[in-house]
């Protein structure tokens, strides 16, 4: 038994072994032509091909930074509603938001820890955020029933692009106003008004300045 199970064997490997010659008798070499033909193609047409190969990879990384870009946005924008959320139970049994301050916030635990460093709120890509009244986010007045959420220093795309975010019903429930601010003065979106909330696709392009922009976000 053992004999026919180890002649069984020997001819299986037999045949694999002859197998095997053949296809690299009859394959290599035709393999080695095709990678010849590929090489002599690449080294003959090497300037048109990396003629055609930058300006793909260019777009290909353009459109990479975008989506990349967009998804950051999305990620920070919902972390600064969650914020907001924190802010609005810390003072659901106040009668407003008298005092409110991002350092007040910050020494009261409403913060979640893994937004701070070194008692500055920070979210991803270096954005810092205030919060407050007005652009400097100075204390909140008495009797005021709003906050203002402040991101300064931000360019004229990251402007346009934070400002016309889109947002969930939820959140536009809870903003009452979006407040560009430069130095060519501000720009105030409400609902009805003649900048009308949502802000809709670039309708921020002629109030973000090439330089430095403050986007502010007024919250019930």
């Amino acid at each position: 038994m053992l004999d026919k199970i180890k002649l069984i064997y020997l001819k299986l490997l037999n045949y694999v072994i002859r197998y095997w010659n053949e296809i690299c008798r009859d394959y290599i070499p035709k393999l080695q032509v095709y990678i010849k033909k590929s090489i002599d193609f690449l080294l003959t047409n090497r300037t048109s091909i990396i003629k055609v190969a930058i300006p793909c990879l260019v777009i290909a990384f353009f459109f990479y930074s975008c989506s990349s870009s967009r998804r950051v946005i999305t990620r920070n924008i919902a972390e600064i509603f969650e914020i907001a959320e924190n802010v609005r139970a810390y003072y659901n049994s106040k009668p407003d938001y008298w005092r409110l301050s991002t350092e007040v916030l910050i020494d009261n635990n409403v913060i979640p820890t893994q937004y701070l460093q070194d008692k500055n709120i920070v979210l991803e890509d270096d954005i810092h955020i205030l919060l407050g009244e007005g652009y400097l986010a100075a204390p909140v007045s008495p009797r005021m029933l709003t906050f203002d959420i402040v991101i300064p220093n931000l360019n004229k795309a990251k402007c346009m692009a934070y400002a016309e975010a889109e947002l969930s019903e939820q959140q536009l429930l809870v903003l009452d106003k979006l407040t560009i601010y430069n130095d060519a003065g501000n720009a105030v979106y409400t609902w009805g008004g003649e900048n009308a909330l949502p802000v809709v696709r670039y309708s921020s392009k002629n109030f973000c300045i090439n330089g430095v922009n403050t986007l502010i976000w007024s919250l019930k």
